[in-house]
């Protein structure tokens, strides 16, 4: 027997519509209700990607059980058939929320995929959190297929930060140490601090824009910028949630300047780490290291903190910070399991053609 969330059709409108006051509470509404509030989620976050990174051919797609909004979603077409959640590059998590436990609605994706323009036969997740499983994985709905995604990070506040980094390894902690040591030896005046006034937030992504524009990321053109809109989108993004005090940016500061910086939100007890950056004539030092460290330190000693979430793909040196790493997978829903099949079969010849 089908879910109730697919006793009615979708509506579909264009992407931009997710700003009319109407949409905005409902997509807050389930985020507070099923998400926890979380700030990447958060339709502010949301419309400022969507103003910023999106197009013309988005789609918000919305769901309905008796007049009650259940899930929402914005689609994007990319190539014939195929749609996928929107995700850019600026975002944690893929933009569709789901009121109800998808897992247990997987027939309404394909009345999504029937009624999205044209003849539709995949709808995909690039990044799929899977605390927030909004596709069905092949586990729950053979119509579905999981790929392999590099995992994040994140660090639930248990006790102190003492007990937090005893916890880490001894050759790890010696490690920042020793390149703490180094640092305070090579200038004056370390220090940290953070920046959350209003007022005082668009100079602190500026200055945070300058480090990443010195590093490899302004060599290859991905430096937070205003040519590429991230620098607005940032100063926009952070100046909202600097207004209920969710803005944070963390500075690290020696011979009176800025030498490493992180960009992050908060919502819920929810931290968001947004943005890296430090100056890469220091890179021996391990300003980065060193900003994470004093970072974690005073969040932890916050009293309203209760998870802290790494936007990143995780590397080797970022799991040394935790001690479990939260699972992502791609997920590619197919209109039907014949679909699916041939995919996975021409998958598999494309790759032994390759060995």
């Amino acid at each position: 027997m089908r879910s109730s969330l697919s006793c009615r059709p979708w509506t579909l409108a264009p992407g931009w519509e997710l700003s009319n006051p109407t949409n905005s509470a409902a997509w807050q509404l389930i985020v507070d209700n099923h998400y926890g509030g979380h700030p990447a989620l958060d339709v502010c976050f949301v419309n400022q990607l969507l103003s910023t990174f999106g197009n013309d051919r988005i789609l918000l797609a919305v769901h309905k059980t008796q007049d009650t909004v259940t899930c929402m979603a914005l689609v994007e077409p990319c190539g014939v058939g195929r749609w996928r959640v929107f995700s850019p590059a600026n975002a944690p998590l893929v933009l569709m929320v789901v009121g109800e436990n998808a897992s247990a609605n997987t027939d309404c994706y394909a009345d999504l995929l029937r009624i999205l323009p044209g003849f539709s036969w995949l709808l995909g997740s690039e990044h799929q959190d899977a605390r927030f499983p909004v596709l069905p994985t092949d586990a729950v709905d053979r119509r579905s297929e999981s790929l392999p995604h590099k995992p994040s990070i994140r660090i639930d506040i248990q006790g102190s930060f003492s007990d937090y980094w005893r916890s880490r390894s001894q050759r790890f902690r010696q490690n920042v140490e020793r390149r703490r040591r180094g640092i305070a030896a090579a200038m004056t005046g370390l220090s940290f601090c953070w920046v959350r006034e209003p007022h005082r937030i668009c100079a602190a992504v500026d200055s945070h824009a300058f480090l990443e524009s010195s590093s490899w990321k302004g060599q290859t053109g991905t430096a937070i910028s205003e040519q590429n809109g991230q620098l607005s989108f940032y100063k926009a993004v952070l100046s909202e949630f600097a207004l209920t005090g969710g803005a944070l940016v963390g500075q690290l500061h020696g011979n009176d300047g800025v030498i490493a910086s992180q960009l992050a939100i908060k919502r819920r007890g929810i931290v968001v780490l947004l943005k890296t950056a430090y100056d890469p004539n220091l890179a021996q030092y391990g300003p980065g290291r060193l900003l994470q460290f004093h970072v974690l330190q005073h969040l932890f000693e916050e009293q309203n903190v209760k998870s802290i979430e790494f936007c990143t793909q995780a590397s080797r040196e970022d799991l040394k910070w935790v001690d479990e790493c939260v699972e992502v997978h791609a997920v590619n829903f197919y209109r039907g399991i014949w679909l699916r099949n041939i995919f996975r079969a021409l998958r598999r010849s494309a790759s032994h053609g390759i060995e």
